[in-house]
Formats: C-alpha cells, structure tokens, sequence
C-alpha cells in the first residue's frame, strides 16, 4: 500500500513524461505544487490543496471510495491512505477541468502505476476507477455527463 502515497504525483509525471502521441502528455503547468512529509523521506508532488470548507464532501468522497473498495484487497484504503486519495481526487477534477477526458486521466493513473516497469494489479487499477468515480460524483459533478456508464 505504501506505493499509494505518492500516486497523485506519479499520475502527474507519468502525464508529463509521455510520448508525443500520448494524450496526457501536457498537463497543465498551473497546477499548484504542495510538499509532503511523512515518516518516510520528504517527497515533492504536484497537487491540489482543498480548503477547511470542503471536509464535509471530502468525508463523503472517501466514504464512497470505501465503499467501493468493499471486499478487494484495497479495502481500508480511504483509512489508511486518506489523503493521497483526497489529493488525487483533486487532481483528477482538475485534469477533468482542463480538458482531459476520463479515459486520459485513467490512462495517466496506469502509466503512474506503470513506473519503473510495476506491472498494476488488477486492485489498482480497479482503485483508479473508483477514485475517479467517486471524485466526479462529489467533488466535480460537472462531469458526470462525461462518464460512461
């Protein structure tokens, strides 16, 4: 589970480091930057930050995600991995916001998954669809429409 804390990052270097052809190649450069510390050594990742206002709908994002997860092997994850999954929640609004498409940010979570040649089990990506799902539904319900049901 450990590999889960810097997955908002990854999804954001992965966007960045892909081919020319790649759709997620150009994720926009106004993403704000926040630093992360924990007992493990200081990462930096670009990603949203959320504000006091939003805690109602974020525990309800992370609700939902558990929900979701019920039964996998990521179960517990909302608890154990709060905010990463808040973080790339955000994150995953925000790439919705500047014009990628669900599929394109999902792309960008398997290839984040992807790095260093990881081979994603099928909880991760079942994880990334969840989170997406979740995040569109409460935090960014302006694209609903845009997910295919």
């Amino acid at each position: 589970m450990g590999r889960k804390t810097t997955i908002a990052g990854l999804v954001l270097v992965a966007a960045c480091s892909g081919s020319a052809n790649d759709p997620v190649e150009t994720v926009p450069s106004t993403v704000p930057t926040a630093s992360t510390t924990t007992s493990r050594p200081t990462t930096s990742s670009t990603v949203p930050s959320f504000d006091a206002d939003e805690v109602p709908t974020l525990a309800l994002y992370l609700a939902a995600i558990e929900q979701g997860l019920e039964g996998t092997g990521m179960e517990g994850a909302s608890f154990e991995e709060a905010e990463s999954l808040i973080n790339t929640g955000l994150l995953f609004c925000e790439l919705l916001e500047e014009g990628f498409g669900p599929v394109d940010v999902l792309r960008g979570w398997v290839a984040a998954l992807s790095v260093d040649g990881a081979t994603p089990t099928e909880d991760d990506l079942f994880l990334g669809g969840v989170v997406l799902g979740a995040a569109v539904k409460l935090i960014c319900p302006e694209f609903l429409d845009d997910l295919e049901l």
